[in-house]
């Protein structure tokens, strides 16, 4: 009996241990590499949001401090996406309602545009 309560122990040390393994590997690792699907009314309160919609982000330059995230969220009836200019992130396609997270941990500028929209272009300023 005292070696099933210790196999359980264990089992449940390794089931949380690889939760927050998940966990942190669905957390922005580098510059801008961070994932969300979720429904976009999810970020509204975040201060660092982005807003898409009449093919154009708003505001088109953020200013953020190192480690800070930004949301994007897309607002409009068509497809957007957020991709880096130097390849640092690409959302893929975010579609009406939902929206993109991403951590921004180096100081720097980053200028990113949307694929489907060339004329959509904005920019990240980290200090």
């Amino acid at each position: 009996m005292r070696d099933l309560k210790l196999i359980v122990k264990c089992g449940a040390v390794a089931l949380v241990a690889s939760t927050l393994l998940v966990l942190s590997a669905c957390s922005s690792v580098g510059v801008g590499v961070g994932y969300s699907p979720n429904r976009a009314a999810y970020y509204a309160p975040s201060a660092n949001v982005v807003h898409m919609a009449n093919f154009a982000y708003s505001p088109k330059k953020i200013v953020i401090n190192q480690g800070d995230r930004v949301t994007w969220v897309n607002n409009d009836r068509v497809s957007y996406t957020v991709t880096s200019n130097s390849g640092l992130f690409n959302s893929g396609n975010i579609a009406p309602g939902q929206a993109y997270t991403t951590a921004f941990l180096q100081k720097g500028i980053y200028y990113y545009h949307c694929q489907f929209h060339p004329n959509m272009k904005g920019v990240v300023v980290v200090r």
